[in-house]
Formats: structure tokens, sequence, C-alpha cells
């Protein structure tokens, strides 16, 4: 069975749920699925990855 959010919801689905998750959020330590995956998403697009160097070795030596 699947149910339309939107429809049982009056419109205010995305809306309700960015103040649940927001509320979540707010709490000291909480955290959601996805949070640290988001963030190591987030700091290697800025820092880079670290590899370790016979790893990166054993890469090149693929290509």
């Amino acid at each position: 069975m699947a149910i339309d959010p939107q429809a049982t919801s009056g419109g205010a689905f995305q809306e309700k749920l960015g103040e649940l998750i927001a509320s979540f959020r707010d709490q000291d330590g909480a955290r959601l699925p996805g949070d640290g995956r988001r963030t190591c998403r987030e700091r290697a697009a800025t820092e880079g990855v670290a590899v370790n160097a016979a790893l990166l070795e054993k890469v090149r030596a693929l290509l």
C-alpha cells in the first residue's frame, strides 16, 4: 500500500518534515541517518581524501 503524503497533509508534508528534522538537529548530540555520510562527503569535497601512499601506488599501477 502506498499513501501520498501530500494528499494526507493538506500539501504541508515537506514543511512539516523540515520542522521535524530541525527539531531533532536542535537537540545536542542528536543525529539522523545519513548525517555522518553527509558530513564526510562535504569534508571530502572541500579538503580531499587522505589516501595511504602504498594504496595510491597500487591504484596507479592498475591504471
